[in-house]
Parts: C-alpha cells; sequence; structure tokens
C-alpha cells in the first residue's frame, strides 16, 4: 500500500498514512495537512541555505585506497559523527586520480567545525585514523548553499 508521511496543522510529524486515508480527508483537513508540509518544506529549505558545507581535498599515498576507504568512513561514524553540529557528510573517490578524495561533512555553523571540532578533543582521534594516509595536508574550505535542483 502506498503511504505518504502526514504532518498536521500544529507541525508535528504523525507518520506514515496510507493514500487512502488521506483521501479521506475533509477539504480543510486536507489544506490543513498541506499547509503544514509546505510549512515544514519550507523550513527544512532554511535550515539547508544556513547550514555549513566543509570540502576537504585529500590526496593519500598511492595503494592505501582500501585501507583508505575503512579508515575514513570509520572515523567520520565514530568520530566526526559525534562533533556538536555535525549534520551528515558525504565521500567522494578520484576516478582519473585514484588517490584523491573530495570530503564533504555539513554542519550547522562554522564554528562547530572550526571550534568545536578542530580546537576539541576529537579532532586528535579523528586525526589519528585518516592522518597516516595523507600524502600532504588536505585543502579545506567552506561554502553555503547558493542554489540547489529541485
Amino acid at each position: 500500500m502506498a503511504t505518504r508521511d502526514a504532518w498536521l496543522g500544529d507541525g508535528q510529524y504523525r507518520g506514515q498514512r496510507s493514500w487512502a486515508s488521506l483521501k479521506k480527508l475533509s477539504t480543510v483537513q486536507a489544506d490543513v495537512v498541506l499547509e503544514a508540509a509546505h510549512r515544514y518544506t519550507a523550513f527544512l529549505f532554511e535550515e539547508e541555505v544556513r547550514m555549513i558545507l566543509e570540502i576537504a581535498d585529500i590526496t593519500i599515498a598511492p595503494g592505501k585506497q582500501a585501507e583508505f576507504d575503512a579508515a575514513i568512513v570509520r572515523g567520520l561514524e565514530t568520530v566526526a559523527s559525534k562533533a556538536n553540529g555535525f549534520r551528515g557528510y558525504k565521500v567522494n573517490k578520484g576516478v582519473e586520480s585514484p588517490e584523491r578524495y573530495v570530503l564533504m561533512i555539513y554542519w550547522a555553523t562554522l564554528e562547530d567545525h572550526t571550534v568545536g571540532f578542530r580546537q576539541g578533543p576529537l579532532f586528535p582521534e579523528w586525526r589519528a585514523i585518516v592522518g597516516p594516509y595523507f600524502a600532504k595536508p588536505p585543502t579545506v574550505e567552506h561554502f553555503t548553499l547558493l542554489s540547489k535542483s529541485a
């Protein structure tokens, strides 16, 4: 049975609802659900616009890709993800340059990364896991969202 996330006018999530149950709503109830969904979608987009994207361009020693693949995921899942303001990550591997990786970490604020994480107790743990593989120090920059596709 097809389902849809249901949100009610008070902004509270009511879980998955079947399409059949949503069809039974009165016009007023349906309008309330749709308005709440629109407000929630706008909230998520505003949250995403305020979010900081850290991009780290990483080059590792040749021949260490399999080891680094496991190490970076372990470091992200067991250390970095515990940092205040951590919102998620992506790691991409180079096709033409197999020793090159692009790490994207989403932070609530710039300070969550630059102060809370980099100057806190988790950073040495993170570097102990991934640092031995670096061929050179990563280049790290921060970005905010300008636009995105639907």
